[in-house]
Protein backbone atom coordinates (compact mmCIF):
# COMPACT_ATOMS: atom_id res chain seq x y z
CA UNK A 1 0.00 0.00 0.00
CA UNK A 2 1.62 3.93 -1.00
CA UNK A 3 1.12 6.62 1.08
CA UNK A 4 2.05 6.94 5.10
CA UNK A 5 0.52 3.51 7.17
CA UNK A 6 -1.01 4.50 10.24
CA UNK A 7 0.62 2.60 13.38
CA UNK A 8 -2.02 3.37 16.14
CA UNK A 9 -0.35 4.32 19.94
CA UNK A 10 -1.39 2.65 22.59
CA UNK A 11 -3.35 5.49 24.12
CA UNK A 12 -5.08 5.93 20.77
CA UNK A 13 -5.95 2.17 21.34
CA UNK A 14 -7.18 2.24 24.54
CA UNK A 15 -9.28 5.02 23.54
CA UNK A 16 -10.85 3.02 20.90
CA UNK A 17 -11.80 0.30 22.89
CA UNK A 18 -13.28 2.69 25.22
CA UNK A 19 -15.76 3.30 22.66
CA UNK A 20 -17.81 0.60 21.91
CA UNK A 21 -20.88 2.93 20.73
CA UNK A 22 -18.60 3.26 17.23
CA UNK A 23 -19.69 -0.19 16.19
CA UNK A 24 -23.17 -0.34 17.10
CA UNK A 25 -25.94 -2.36 15.41
CA UNK A 26 -27.52 0.89 14.91
CA UNK A 27 -24.14 2.30 14.00
CA UNK A 28 -23.38 -0.36 11.20
CA UNK A 29 -27.22 -0.08 10.19
CA UNK A 30 -25.91 3.03 8.30
CA UNK A 31 -22.83 4.41 10.68
CA UNK A 32 -23.72 8.23 11.49
CA UNK A 33 -22.34 11.13 13.64
CA UNK A 34 -23.04 14.15 16.01
CA UNK A 35 -22.44 17.91 14.64
CA UNK A 36 -19.10 18.70 15.70
CA UNK A 37 -17.81 22.08 15.29
CA UNK A 38 -15.35 22.17 12.73
CA UNK A 39 -13.66 25.62 12.10
CA UNK A 40 -14.89 27.22 8.93
CA UNK A 41 -11.71 26.68 6.51
CA UNK A 42 -12.26 23.11 7.42
CA UNK A 43 -15.36 22.17 6.74
CA UNK A 44 -15.29 19.74 4.08
CA UNK A 45 -16.06 20.74 0.61
CA UNK A 46 -17.56 19.65 -2.62
CA UNK A 47 -15.65 16.92 -4.78
CA UNK A 48 -14.90 17.91 -8.14
CA UNK A 49 -13.01 16.68 -10.88
CA UNK A 50 -9.05 17.23 -10.90
CA UNK A 51 -7.30 17.84 -14.21
CA UNK A 52 -5.60 14.47 -13.95
CA UNK A 53 -8.59 12.19 -14.28
CA UNK A 54 -8.29 9.07 -11.82
CA UNK A 55 -7.46 5.72 -14.21
CA UNK A 56 -9.06 3.54 -11.73
CA UNK A 57 -11.83 4.14 -8.26
CA UNK A 58 -13.43 1.70 -6.15
CA UNK A 59 -16.83 2.28 -5.27
CA UNK A 60 -18.05 1.07 -1.70
CA UNK A 61 -22.15 0.91 -1.00
CA UNK A 62 -23.73 1.35 2.25
CA UNK A 63 -25.28 -2.01 3.65
CA UNK A 64 -25.10 -2.04 7.79
CA UNK A 65 -23.38 -4.98 8.91
CA UNK A 66 -23.01 -6.26 5.15
CA UNK A 67 -20.37 -3.70 4.56
CA UNK A 68 -17.83 -5.96 6.76
CA UNK A 69 -17.35 -7.53 3.22
CA UNK A 70 -15.62 -4.42 2.13
CA UNK A 71 -12.84 -5.12 4.01
CA UNK A 72 -12.65 -8.52 2.39
CA UNK A 73 -12.33 -6.62 -0.92
CA UNK A 74 -9.51 -4.38 -0.17
CA UNK A 75 -7.66 -7.23 0.88
CA UNK A 76 -8.27 -9.08 -1.91
CA UNK A 77 -7.03 -6.08 -3.85
CA UNK A 78 -3.56 -5.59 -1.73
CA UNK A 79 -3.57 -9.08 -2.28
CA UNK A 80 -3.61 -8.24 -6.19
CA UNK A 81 -0.90 -5.54 -5.81
CA UNK A 82 -4.26 -3.64 -7.40
CA UNK A 83 -4.05 0.14 -5.51
CA UNK A 84 -7.16 2.21 -6.97
CA UNK A 85 -6.35 5.88 -7.44
CA UNK A 86 -9.55 7.21 -6.16
CA UNK A 87 -12.36 6.09 -3.35
CA UNK A 88 -15.57 6.81 -3.38
CA UNK A 89 -18.07 5.48 -0.17
CA UNK A 90 -21.55 6.06 1.04
CA UNK A 91 -22.79 4.90 4.35
CA UNK A 92 -20.30 1.97 5.83
CA UNK A 93 -18.96 2.46 2.38
CA UNK A 94 -17.06 5.65 3.69
CA UNK A 95 -16.50 4.35 7.03
CA UNK A 96 -14.16 1.83 5.77
CA UNK A 97 -13.21 3.87 2.28
CA UNK A 98 -12.38 6.68 4.32
CA UNK A 99 -9.94 4.66 6.76
CA UNK A 100 -8.61 3.12 3.72
CA UNK A 101 -7.91 6.15 1.72
CA UNK A 102 -6.52 8.08 4.63
CA UNK A 103 -3.70 5.49 4.91
CA UNK A 104 -4.39 2.85 7.91
CA UNK A 105 -3.28 -0.46 7.10
CA UNK A 106 -6.47 -2.96 6.78
CA UNK A 107 -5.01 -4.94 8.84
CA UNK A 108 -5.07 -2.72 11.77
CA UNK A 109 -9.01 -2.11 10.98
CA UNK A 110 -9.70 -5.83 10.94
CA UNK A 111 -8.44 -6.19 14.09
CA UNK A 112 -10.56 -3.02 15.40
CA UNK A 113 -13.61 -4.18 14.12
CA UNK A 114 -12.92 -7.93 15.16
CA UNK A 115 -11.54 -7.30 18.74
CA UNK A 116 -13.46 -8.89 21.59
CA UNK A 117 -13.48 -5.51 23.52
CA UNK A 118 -15.27 -4.04 20.76
CA UNK A 119 -18.74 -5.60 21.85
CA UNK A 120 -21.20 -3.07 21.19
CA UNK A 121 -24.62 -4.11 22.72
CA UNK A 122 -24.35 -2.11 25.80
CA UNK A 123 -24.90 0.74 23.42
CA UNK A 124 -28.19 0.12 22.36
CA UNK A 125 -29.93 2.22 24.40
CA UNK A 126 -28.01 5.38 24.30
CA UNK A 127 -29.06 7.85 22.44
CA UNK A 128 -28.08 8.75 18.84
CA UNK A 129 -25.86 11.64 19.53
CA UNK A 130 -23.73 9.47 21.70
CA UNK A 131 -23.64 7.31 19.52
CA UNK A 132 -22.57 9.39 17.02
CA UNK A 133 -20.30 10.92 19.87
CA UNK A 134 -18.39 7.14 20.27
CA UNK A 135 -18.44 6.84 15.70
CA UNK A 136 -16.95 10.20 15.96
CA UNK A 137 -13.86 9.11 18.76
CA UNK A 138 -13.25 6.38 16.47
CA UNK A 139 -12.74 8.32 13.69
CA UNK A 140 -10.70 11.42 15.15
CA UNK A 141 -8.62 8.63 16.50
CA UNK A 142 -7.92 6.92 13.35
CA UNK A 143 -7.74 9.36 11.09
CA UNK A 144 -5.95 11.57 12.79
CA UNK A 145 -8.05 14.38 12.39
CA UNK A 146 -6.24 15.09 8.91
CA UNK A 147 -8.07 16.85 6.51
CA UNK A 148 -9.27 14.65 3.03
CA UNK A 149 -6.76 16.68 0.95
CA UNK A 150 -3.77 15.02 2.83
CA UNK A 151 -4.87 11.69 2.36
CA UNK A 152 -2.40 9.72 0.29
CA UNK A 153 -5.14 8.94 -2.14
CA UNK A 154 -8.23 10.51 -3.34
CA UNK A 155 -11.66 10.27 -1.57
CA UNK A 156 -15.18 11.12 -1.78
CA UNK A 157 -17.65 10.59 1.09
CA UNK A 158 -21.01 10.84 -0.24
CA UNK A 159 -24.23 12.05 1.93
CA UNK A 160 -27.72 13.62 1.10
CA UNK A 161 -28.97 16.77 1.94
CA UNK A 162 -31.15 16.42 5.15
CA UNK A 163 -33.88 19.81 3.48
CA UNK A 164 -33.77 18.14 -0.47
CA UNK A 165 -32.26 14.64 -0.48
CA UNK A 166 -29.68 16.15 -2.59
CA UNK A 167 -26.89 13.89 -3.68
CA UNK A 168 -23.53 15.76 -1.88
CA UNK A 169 -20.06 14.20 -2.17
CA UNK A 170 -17.44 15.42 -0.17
CA UNK A 171 -13.64 15.26 -1.45
CA UNK A 172 -11.71 18.14 0.45
CA UNK A 173 -11.43 19.36 3.78
CA UNK A 174 -12.16 17.87 7.65
CA UNK A 175 -12.08 13.96 6.60
CA UNK A 176 -14.17 12.83 9.98
CA UNK A 177 -16.85 15.46 9.49
CA UNK A 178 -17.39 14.08 5.70
CA UNK A 179 -17.78 10.55 6.98
CA UNK A 180 -19.86 10.65 9.54
CA UNK A 181 -21.94 13.05 7.58
CA UNK A 182 -22.04 9.95 5.14
CA UNK A 183 -23.32 7.64 7.87
CA UNK A 184 -25.86 9.51 9.69
CA UNK A 185 -28.79 7.24 9.74
CA UNK A 186 -31.55 9.64 10.73
CA UNK A 187 -33.43 8.22 13.66
CA UNK A 188 -29.92 6.65 14.96
CA UNK A 189 -27.54 8.94 14.51
CA UNK A 190 -27.30 12.56 14.41
CA UNK A 191 -27.63 15.23 11.62
CA UNK A 192 -23.99 16.79 10.45
CA UNK A 193 -24.15 20.17 10.06
CA UNK A 194 -21.64 21.67 7.86
CA UNK A 195 -22.01 24.89 6.91
CA UNK A 196 -25.57 25.83 6.90
CA UNK A 197 -26.87 22.68 5.80
CA UNK A 198 -27.85 19.31 7.81
CA UNK A 199 -26.32 16.20 6.17
CA UNK A 200 -27.68 12.30 6.46
CA UNK A 201 -26.59 8.84 5.52
CA UNK A 202 -25.62 8.93 1.72
CA UNK A 203 -27.36 5.69 1.04
CA UNK A 204 -30.45 7.54 1.31
CA UNK A 205 -29.50 9.09 -2.41
CA UNK A 206 -27.20 7.42 -4.10
CA UNK A 207 -25.88 3.44 -1.51
CA UNK A 208 -23.45 2.89 -4.76
CA UNK A 209 -22.06 6.17 -5.50
CA UNK A 210 -20.67 5.11 -9.50
CA UNK A 211 -22.46 8.06 -10.56
CA UNK A 212 -20.27 10.43 -8.27
CA UNK A 213 -17.39 8.47 -9.02
CA UNK A 214 -16.95 9.46 -12.83
CA UNK A 215 -18.56 12.85 -12.38
CA UNK A 216 -15.54 13.31 -10.58
CA UNK A 217 -13.33 11.91 -12.96
CA UNK A 218 -13.37 8.30 -12.68
CA UNK A 219 -12.02 6.77 -16.26
CA UNK A 220 -13.28 2.85 -14.55
CA UNK A 221 -14.85 1.62 -11.65
CA UNK A 222 -14.57 -1.70 -9.46
CA UNK A 223 -17.99 -1.26 -7.54
CA UNK A 224 -19.01 -3.16 -4.33
CA UNK A 225 -22.25 -3.57 -3.87
CA UNK A 226 -23.43 -5.30 -0.63
CA UNK A 227 -27.02 -4.12 -0.52
CA UNK A 228 -30.23 -6.35 -0.65
CA UNK A 229 -30.15 -8.52 -3.34
CA UNK A 230 -33.93 -9.33 -4.57
CA UNK A 231 -33.42 -13.11 -4.37
CA UNK A 232 -34.12 -13.01 -0.75
CA UNK A 233 -37.22 -13.77 0.26
CA UNK A 234 -39.62 -11.30 2.27
CA UNK A 235 -39.62 -11.64 5.75
CA UNK A 236 -43.02 -11.97 7.59
CA UNK A 237 -42.21 -10.09 10.55
CA UNK A 238 -43.35 -6.56 11.17
CA UNK A 239 -39.63 -5.39 12.18
CA UNK A 240 -37.88 -7.84 9.18
CA UNK A 241 -41.00 -6.09 6.63
CA UNK A 242 -39.91 -2.79 7.54
CA UNK A 243 -35.87 -3.14 6.85
CA UNK A 244 -37.03 -5.31 3.98
CA UNK A 245 -38.95 -2.34 2.50
CA UNK A 246 -36.01 -0.36 2.83
CA UNK A 247 -33.74 -3.18 1.21
CA UNK A 248 -36.26 -2.32 -1.35
CA UNK A 249 -35.85 1.01 -2.09
CA UNK A 250 -31.76 1.20 -1.74
CA UNK A 251 -31.49 -1.70 -4.24
CA UNK A 252 -33.85 0.51 -6.84
CA UNK A 253 -32.00 3.44 -6.49
CA UNK A 254 -28.71 1.31 -7.12
CA UNK A 255 -30.41 0.56 -10.30
CA UNK A 256 -28.51 3.35 -12.58
CA UNK A 257 -24.93 2.51 -10.77
CA UNK A 258 -24.44 -0.80 -11.24
CA UNK A 259 -25.08 -0.32 -14.69
CA UNK A 260 -22.06 2.17 -14.68
CA UNK A 261 -19.67 0.20 -13.11
CA UNK A 262 -16.91 -1.97 -14.70
CA UNK A 263 -16.65 -4.25 -12.69
CA UNK A 264 -19.29 -5.40 -10.28
CA UNK A 265 -18.54 -7.30 -7.39
CA UNK A 266 -21.39 -8.87 -5.11
CA UNK A 267 -20.60 -10.79 -2.70
CA UNK A 268 -22.17 -13.63 -1.40
CA UNK A 269 -23.69 -13.34 1.51
CA UNK A 270 -25.63 -15.02 4.21
CA UNK A 271 -29.11 -14.90 4.71
CA UNK A 272 -30.19 -11.35 6.48
CA UNK A 273 -30.90 -13.21 9.74
CA UNK A 274 -27.39 -15.06 9.51
CA UNK A 275 -25.64 -11.48 9.35
CA UNK A 276 -24.80 -10.56 12.72
CA UNK A 277 -21.42 -9.15 14.75
CA UNK A 278 -20.47 -12.74 15.81
CA UNK A 279 -20.15 -13.35 11.85
CA UNK A 280 -18.23 -10.71 10.72
CA UNK A 281 -15.00 -12.69 10.33
CA UNK A 282 -17.27 -14.71 8.07
CA UNK A 283 -18.39 -11.73 5.88
CA UNK A 284 -15.56 -10.51 5.47
CA UNK A 285 -14.05 -13.61 4.14
CA UNK A 286 -17.20 -13.20 1.35
CA UNK A 287 -16.35 -10.31 0.23
CA UNK A 288 -12.35 -11.59 -0.32
CA UNK A 289 -13.79 -14.41 -2.21
CA UNK A 290 -16.11 -12.54 -4.15
CA UNK A 291 -12.83 -9.70 -5.25
CA UNK A 292 -10.71 -12.83 -6.42
CA UNK A 293 -13.23 -14.09 -8.73
CA UNK A 294 -12.30 -10.81 -10.61
CA UNK A 295 -8.49 -11.24 -9.98
CA UNK A 296 -8.06 -12.81 -13.76
CA UNK A 297 -9.88 -9.89 -15.41
CA UNK A 298 -8.68 -7.06 -13.21
CA UNK A 299 -5.29 -7.98 -13.49
CA UNK A 300 -5.49 -7.83 -17.27
CA UNK A 301 -7.16 -4.51 -17.49
CA UNK A 302 -5.26 -2.87 -15.18
CA UNK A 303 -1.74 -2.55 -15.65
CA UNK A 304 0.88 -0.46 -14.01
CA UNK A 305 1.08 2.17 -12.24
CA UNK A 306 -2.04 0.61 -10.67
CA UNK A 307 -0.84 -2.78 -10.02
CA UNK A 308 2.35 -2.27 -6.95
CA UNK A 309 4.54 -4.92 -6.70
CA UNK A 310 3.99 -8.31 -5.21
CA UNK A 311 1.85 -11.22 -6.37
CA UNK A 312 -1.00 -13.10 -5.64
CA UNK A 313 -0.21 -16.12 -2.77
Amino acid sequence: MTGAALTLPLKRRRLLCACPALLAAPVLASCGGAARAVPREDEPRAATATAAPARCALVLSGGGLRGFAHLGVLRALQRLGLEPDLIVGSSIGAVIGGLYASGVRMDIVERLVLAPEMDPWSSLLVSPESRSAGLGAFLQATLMQRRIDDFPRRFAAVATARDSGEVRAFGGGDAACAILASAALPGALAPVTIGEREFVDGGLSQPLPVRVARAIGAERVIAVDVGFHPEVPAPSGRIGSVFHAGFLMARNLSVPDRALADWLIEPELPPVPEITLARRAALIDCGERAAMVWAPALRAALEPPLLATGTVR
